[in-house]
């Protein structure tokens, strides 16, 4: 990718967002594809975002579990992102008194044209002219940088919440893993991430709001006296009924993704057992069984409509109900109503009813769902039992496995699986293990990579390890990319892992259009169980680990292939 011309733009280039012309040219000339796209700062990238919060959560939960409290995942977003988000929220106050400012403005502005009202001096007339086109110069700077830098800390927290899940997932213990589901951690990542950068946006109003309403309340009672309390009378009569909505949402949000869990940890099982469905005609039962899902799942989301409905509606409605009393008031109190005056009233009390019943609005209901379903999924999978992570010791920095088992079961419930095992494989040895179907053998490779917890006896690794799965793995990809997995790749070191692993011996790229450049779906729907297993081999060498567990490799391939793999 590119280098990013923002790092060394000007502070003009940025506030005219300069910066971006050379990729609108190129857009506006030609399609752009991934390679135009401009690189990320360090700041930005998923790794350094993931470690900072990480690094935050895991003190949080440390420090919770000494004073026996519950970790709040927002306590960890705020202390990482907070002081940025907190000066941004400056920016945004002095842009709304900005917004405040311009009736102001144009009162003293219409009050010139006016025979009728105070007298205002031509050089007073520039003066407030100027002060309007000022106030909108402003504005288009302010309101701009504004958006782009709340929605950036959104799409940041984002980022490093999905990383944050990620690393969970792969840290999960088997009695964590049995407290979720694949749907939703899907979910989590599709859906319960994606609010943060329209929360962020909104986020701010909720203590400016307020602020807006009082100064605005005291500007009025300056200019037409103690009508100006009836709009803010109906405003906090508004209150309660922003927070049932907030209720409503949060509590027709918790069935609805329950049901979407559901649905999607229903369809990524059905997908995995497509042959199988598809072989005992077993479409139309799970068919119907997802439609009733998809039916519950859309019946509270209408019901979240419905309360957004209601919503929009008072937000529009709502401007006339603040403005109606007080013009009321002044005509039965035989106030004085001029030009300027009225449009005061006016330009005022539409904004602060844009204020109060649309983004207040918002950010209160987006807050509430936020905090009390996505935040809520998301701290709670993080909560989730974890593997205990194992410590590498060896003085003299050599690649070794001391195996010393006494027992070990996947529930706490079954019969032990492993009991008394002990050996040690120094460098350079080769251990094979032998036995029946069931006895065990997958289960110890899966007790050395720590996905099998022992309940007694440890087991000492030194070295990377690389691990060849009994079931093959691959991704929608090219056959060689699913080999190098994304390393840098070293021809000679290539060829000769496709020869060891019998890819060229037997011609398989060669029977292929595109040879290893072949795209194969996925989980490699379009080869042979025996050229799965050998892609897999192939991808397990090819990582030049110190150590490399093999769980029966050639259980796929026939014995003159599995004869060459063995000698190779």
């Amino acid at each position: 990718m590119a280098s990013n011309p923002r790092f060394q733009a000007s502070l003009i280039s940025k506030l005219f967002f300069w910066w971006l012309n050379p990729i609108f040219e190129k857009g506006f000339k030609n399609n752009l594809t991934e390679d135009d796209l401009y690189d990320i700062s360090n700041d930005e990238s998923s790794k350094y975002l993931g470690d900072k919060l990480e690094r935050i959560w895991s003190e949080q939960v440390k420090n919770c579990k000494q004073t026996k409290a519950k970790p709040k995942l927002y306590k960890s977003l705020i202390s990482t992102f907070g002081k940025s988000f907190v000066l941004y929220g400056f920016l945004l106050c002095f842009e709304e008194a900005v917004v405040i400012l311009q009736p102001l403005l144009l009162s003293g502005l219409i009050r010139y044209f006016t025979k009728d009202a105070p007298f205002v001096s031509e050089i007073e007339g520039y003066m407030y002219t100027g002060g309007i086109g000022l106030c909108a110069l402003i504005l288009a700077f302010t309101h701009h940088i504004y958006y782009l830098g709340v929605q950036t800390i959104g799409v940041k927290m984002k980022i490093a919440c999905s990383s944050l899940i990620y690393r969970q997932t792969l840290r999960l213990s088997i009695d964590g893993r049995r407290e979720t589901t694949t749907g939703q951690i899907i979910d989590l990542l599709s859906n319960d991430v994606s609010n943060f950068t329209q929360l962020m946006t909104m986020l701010h109003f909720l203590w400016i709001g307020p602020l807006e309403i009082i100064v605005v309340l005291i500007i009025l009672w300056i200019e037409i006296g103690p009508p100006a309390v009836a709009g803010f009378v109906v405003m906090f009569l508004m209150v309660p009924v922003v927070h049932l909505m907030g209720g409503l949402i949060t509590k027709y949000e918790k069935f609805s993704v329950k049901h979407r869990d559901n649905r999607i940890s229903s369809i990524t099982e059905i997908i995995r057992a497509i042959k199988e469905v598809k072989l005992y005609c077993w479409e139309k039962l799970f068919g119907d069984e997802l439609r009733e899902e998809r039916r519950r799942e859309v019946k509270e989301q209408k019901k979240v409509l419905i309360v957004h409905f209601v919503q929009d509606i008072l937000t529009f409605v709502s401007k006339f109900f603040y403005i109606l009393p007080v013009i009321i008031w002044m005509m039965y109190t035989s106030i004085d109503l001029r030009a300027s005056s009225v449009f005061l009233v006016l330009r005022i009390y539409d904004h602060a009813g844009l204020i109060v019943g649309r983004r207040m609005f918002r950010a209160y209901t987006l807050l509430v769902k936020t905090r009390d379903v996505n935040l809520q999924r998301i701290q709670t999978f993080l909560l989730l039992d974890k593997r205990k992570e194992r410590t590498y010791t060896d003085p003299e920095n050599k690649s070794f496995v001391d195996i010393d088992i006494k027992r070990a079961h996947w529930e706490d419930n079954e019969n032990t699986t492993l009991r008394n095992i002990s050996a040690k494989v120094e460098q350079g040895k080769v251990l094979t293990i032998v036995g029946p179907v069931g006895c065990g053998k997958s289960s110890l490779l899966m007790a050395i990579l720590n996905e099998l917890e022992l309940k007694e006896g440890k087991i000492d690794v030194h070295g990377r390890m690389a691990y060849a799965s009994q079931h093959p793995w691959l991704f929608s990809g090219t056959l060689k990319q699913n080999i190098t997995f994304e390393k840098t790749v070293d021809n000679d070191k290539y060829q000769k892992i496709l020869h060891a692993c019998a890819l060229d011996e037997f011609k398989d790229f060669q029977k292929m259009d595109d040879k290893d450049a072949t795209l194969i779906g996925d989980r490699g729907v379009n080869l042979s169980g025996g050229q799965k297993s050998r892609v897999n081999l192939a991808r397990a060498l090819y990582c030049d680990a110190d150590i490399y567990l093999l769980d029966d490799p050639l259980s796929a391939v026939d014995s003159e292939t599995g004869q060459h793999i063995y000698k190779q």
